[in-house]
């Protein structure tokens, strides 16, 4: 063999190892991610329930035997992601390992869409790209992302709805109306997804206006039925049980004042706030994210592809708005437009074919540079997410929030109690009901509805006042904790007062729950209880009934 000959094998070699490398690459990134993000949520699958998860896995553990949302709970949240937690309970138990582990196989499935997506939509690398940084920064602690937040629930029908717009297939009519349907699903996991419908919308219009506009107006009558069939299905269904009239006024007629507190002068501050904790460690993701888009919408040559993602991100953005609270979960559903835009970065760059099948340089350093982006945020938060307990972890993420003492206040109400006893928490704390398998007293399961400035707030407390003293609860939990209040200056705290003389006259305290500095809770039963409760605060103060 000649030199000449051996130089040229020896580059056919290399040649052939980046050609594997490219097409390797997006298995092995997509891998690596998924397996990660699925790892850390098993290990923390029995971080303790906060007051959402709690409120949707009572509301779950309700409909699995039998009730009726809105029947003996009121709130304002749509009960699409009731029926999620319910699904989950019943596959993998009624315990936060059971509801976190269906969480990690959803996320995962949301994950997996989103590659199928980007891969379709643009290559197999920026598909790759896509679902990774979903996977990572969708387990982030900065948007509370282990926790199993009505978003997350958004994600999988949103992004199934988007594949449908997409690519309808051959019946185009039916798939238009199942892409609706799927984003119908979303809009009952919370109702902020009417944002993702609308894209929708104006996406299947834009994709057929070179068809006429009679094609055009069938289409988006077409989809906007599928949208439309799951609320009109549940509204059905909650006349017939006959609680539609309370589920309106929770749903519509609250939740519209309820997003009116907020005045708009205050919406650019908040953002601000929270979206310097939203990015935080992970500034670089989503910086990437922004660089991609530029880069994208600069050389990337397919218009149906812009306007996608261009759409995607804005309406993505807009479910993120209503209220301007813009608290850190509700930046969830953001994340799988900031993951197709960093793929779409990736599929803007020289492809495999230009740089002769191999990688490319543009493509590796992009690929170096986003793998470290992800990795910052990851090593940030070694500590909480690879060895500290559960506990330590919900203290780091809620802090004063009693997520952890819940477990064992409702482990005594439940071992010094019947099934058929009710009890009652005034705060915020329905994760309590979820472990004790007790009924709350009350229909509305939070103080924070009680303490806000709207037309409601009386009258709601007196509905709660009236409901515990007919119910006569075994036991009353008592949570002294200001965020589980959140009162106000201006707060009506007429059910404060009726605290005060009410309690006194009908329960002893039996329990205590008291967080001491940085040190373990402190737990006290019985007549020890009594004699340590008064004047505390950051504590659970646990009161049997005595007559």
């Amino acid at each position: 063999m000649t030199a000449r000959s051996g130089r040229g094998t020896a580059r056919a070699s290399a040649a052939a190892g980046g050609r594997g490398l490219a097409a390797a690459l997006p298995w092995v990134l997509l891998a690596a991610a998924l397996i990660l993000a699925f790892a850390i949520r098993i290990r923390l699958l029995d971080l303790p329930l906060e007051r959402d998860e709690g409120e949707y896995a009572y509301a779950g553990q309700l409909i699995l035997e039998g009730h009726v949302p809105y029947g003996d709970v009121d709130n304002m949240k749509l009960p699409g992601t009731y029926y999620a937690y319910a699904l989950i309970m019943a596959l993998f138990g009624q315990t936060p390992r059971g509801i976190h582990l269906g969480l990690a196989l959803w996320t995962t499935a949301s994950a997996l869409l989103l590659f199928a997506l980007g891969r379709r939509l643009l290559d197999p690398l920026a598909g790759a790209f896509a679902a990774a940084f979903f996977a990572i920064l969708s387990a982030s602690f900065s948007v509370l992302g282990l926790a199993g937040h009505a978003t997350h629930f958004v994600v999988l029908p949103a992004m199934a709805g988007c594949w449908g717009i997409l690519w309808p297939g051959r019946r185009e009519r039916l798939g238009l109306a199942a892409a609706g349907l799927a984003f119908g699903l979303a809009f009952l996991m919370k109702q902020q997804a009417a944002a993702f419908a609308l894209f929708g919308l104006l996406f299947v219009l834009w994709k057929s206006r070179g068809d006429g506009w009679r094609s055009a107006a069938t289409k988006g009558s077409v989809f906007s039925l599928g949208v439309a069939a799951p609320y009109v299905l549940l509204c059905a269904y909650l006349a017939a049980k006959g609680v539609f009239p309370n589920f309106w006024f929770w749903t519509v007629t609250y939740a519209r004042d309820y997003v009116a507190v907020v005045p708009l002068s205050y919406a650019g501050r908040i953002f601000v706030e929270n979206f310097a904790e939203v990015t935080s460690w992970n500034a670089g993701a989503w910086a990437m994210a922004a660089a991609g888009a530029v880069i994208f919408f600069v050389r990337g040559r397919d218009r149906e592809a812009k306007v996608f993602l261009a759409g995607l991100a804005v309406f993505s953005f807009l479910a993120v708005c209503p209220g301007f609270f813009f608290r850190s979960h509700y930046f969830i559903v953001m994340l799988p437009a900031v993951g197709l835009l960093a793929g779409a970065g990736a599929a803007a760059l020289p492809a495999p074919e230009a740089a002769g099948g191999r990688l490319g340089r543009a493509r590796g350093a992009w690929a170096a540079v986003s793998v470290a982006a992800l990795a910052i945020g990851i090593v940030a938060w070694g500590a909480p997410l690879f060895a500290w307990d559960t506990t330590r972890v919900s203290r780091a993420c809620y802090g004063t929030n009693l997520f952890p003492e819940s477990i064992e206040v409702a482990r005594y109400i439940e071992a010094n109690s019947s099934p058929s006893d009710r009890i009652a928490v005034l705060g915020s704390e329905p994760q309590i009901y979820f472990y004790a398998h007790r009924r709350s007293a009350a229909r509305y399961l939070y103080a924070y509805a009680l303490m806000e400035s709207h037309p409601y707030s009386g009258r709601l407390q007196d509905q709660v006042i009236r409901e515990i003293e007919a119910a006569r609860p075994r036991f009353i939990v008592l949570v002294r904790v200001a965020v589980s209040w959140l009162a106000r200056p201006e707060s009506d705290k007429r059910i404060m007062t009726w605290m005060d003389s009410y309690l006194p006259l009908h329960y002893d305290v039996t329990g205590l729950a008291r967080m001491v500095g940085g040190g373990p809770t402190q737990y006290i039963w019985g007549q020890e209880a009594a004699a340590a409760a008064p004047g505390g605060r950051d504590d659970v103060v646990v009161l049997r009934r005595r007559d």
